[in-house]
């Protein structure tokens, strides 16, 4: 990323690095392979209820033996030439199949499904084939980029056709699929990064310019910079830059700017489609003095890094906190060290470029408290705003045991007086969706709050919106544990510019 033919207002970021989450922490976050096939890729659907996985193969020699294993987070089933060898499982050990290969073109079907918990939404499969021949040289199928999904089914049909189990087209446009060496829940994590800067004078300015690959949030001595959500939100086909007055909020001596990181649209292309892009920050922050120097502090190996609270966050989707993961004062001098270690670093790719944010923020514009419709069958309230608005909820919660999970969820409408499970309505295999489904857990439009065991806790989505206008609160113990819930309304601040009337 460079900002040559527009960054005039200070040095160019040709200083700043682009940085990340440090090696070691994605190692840790990592999930491990299947045992037999350490060097297979993880595979993973851009998104949907269940998926199909196909790959082709033809022996090269006369078999003598062939095996197969699979690793999956969710269940899967498995289908050679149409013969099925597993159902339902979510490990398949190495296992003979040489009885179901043939010496001609063969195919590997997978029907792999999605998460099957509501802490989580990153599924992915790793695994493959090995062929032992007569003469014994050994060729192994590993899952890679040669695997590829078909869409057997259109987006509001909900059967299979016949003869899934070996269709090996797309039949409706087709899906594409991610294929990584780390799992997609180590990638997709949000980190916080900071950088202590001491100030033995203070600047008659300073402004940071910040950007990101994914989307962020700024903080400066435990404040957070900016009210503004998703920066930079421009689907990363044009790369933006934000710039922030830091001034008001620097002090003489000992100061932390901070970022978090989340996975915006870098990782996110529409309702329906989950990426795994390692997000990266990179910002430059400029200091003016009144003697006319300038100092520049930039993104570089001098930060560091640490796992935040949002175990997972998509724009849709929702998001998973875990408030027993706070880091008290994470962004100060006063922070516990012992969970931050050096950021990763890489330079910018030269055919990037910057360009300042070309239009308004995106901004809470308004705050309302919903009415309790009705308490649901298994207990959770429904609560109606009503109308749709594109937005999000904070919630207050009191009582909460240490390590207890609870869901907010959103919908647009009722069907018989409950809400609609999927994003707005049931669609695409909706027992994937049910209680009961392969893929229970596979809902969209859920944030996930886990409880550090406070007397009062608060909890406010920040990387996620979605349309709703009814919304409910799943986990509870009892209705007072719910002390307050806001749905607030985001959009561009726009200036308005006119009128009509009809």
């Amino acid at each position: 990323m460079k900002l040559k033919q527009y960054f005039t207002t200070t040095k160019s970021f040709s200083d700043a690095y682009l940085i990340s989450a440090s090696e070691s922490y994605l190692c840790e976050l990592d999930r491990p392979h299947e045992e037999s096939f350490p060097t297979a890729s993880f595979i993973w659907p851009y998104g949907c209820t269940r998926s199909h996985v196909v790959r082709l193969f033809t022996p090269a020699k006369k078999i003598r033996k062939a095996e197969a294993a699979f690793l999956c987070d969710n269940i899967f089933d498995l289908w050679i030439c149409g013969k099925q060898v597993a159902s339902e499982i979510r490990h398949l050990p190495l296992t003979d199949v040489t009885a179901l290969v043939c010496d001609k073109e063969n195919d590997l079907h997978l029907r792999v499904y999605q998460s099957a918990t509501y802490e989580s939404y990153s599924s992915a499969i790793t695994g493959g084939i090995r062929l032992t021949y007569d003469d014994g040289s050994v060729e192994e199928i590993l899952t890679d980029g040669s695997f590829k999904t078909v869409q057997l089914a259109d987006f509001w049909d909900t059967e299979e056709p016949e003869g899934f189990e070996r269709a090996t087209e797309n039949r409706f446009g087709g899906t594409r699929i991610n294929v990584m060496q780390r799992h997609p829940i180590a990638l997709r994590r949000s980190f916080i990064f900071v950088r202590d800067i001491t100030l033995t004078e203070l600047p008659i300015s300073a402004n940071l310019y910040a950007s990101a690959l994914g989307c962020y949030e700024p903080y400066l001595n435990g404040q957070r910079i900016s009210d503004s959500f998703f920066m930079p939100f421009c689907e990363n086909y044009k790369k933006e830059y934000q710039t922030f007055d830091l001034l008001p909020l620097l002090k003489k001596g000992e100061n932390t700017l901070g970022l978090i990181s989340g996975n915006g649209s870098y990782n996110c292309h529409s309702w329906g489609t989950l990426r795994a892009n390692l997000p990266e920050m990179i910002a430059t922050l400029e200091l003016e003095y009144a003697d006319g120097r300038k100092e520049y502090i930039h993104t570089d190996e001098s930060w560091l890094c640490a796992p935040s609270p949002l175990v997972e966050n998509d724009l849709q989707y929702g998001e998973r906190y875990d408030a027993r993961l706070e880091i008290p004062n994470w962004c100060t001098p006063l922070r516990d060290p012992s969970p931050f270690r050096a950021v990763s670093c890489r330079k910018s790719d030269e055919t990037d470029t910057l360009m300042a944010q070309s239009y308004p923020f995106i901004k809470k514009a308004s705050e309302r408290r919903p009415a309790l419709l009705k308490i649901l069958p298994d207990g959770a309230p429904l609560y109606d705003l009503g109308e749709c608005i594109a937005g999000r909820a904070r919630a207050i919660f009191k009582g909460l045991a240490r390590g207890k999970s609870v869901r907010i969820r959103y919908c647009e409408r009722l069907t018989d007086g409950l809400p609609e499970n999927g994003a707005y309505v049931t669609v695409y295999y909706p027992n994937d969706c049910a209680k009961n489904g392969n893929s229970p857990a596979f809902l969209r439009n859920i944030d996930v709050y886990t409880a550090r065991g406070d007397e009062l806790e608060r909890y406010e989505c920040r990387f996620s919106y979605t349309g709703f206008r009814y919304l409910w609160v799943e986990g509870l113990d009892s209705l007072d544990q719910l002390t307050d819930l806001v749905a607030f309304e985001l959009h561009n601040e726009l200036t308005e510019s006119g009128s009509v009337t009809t």
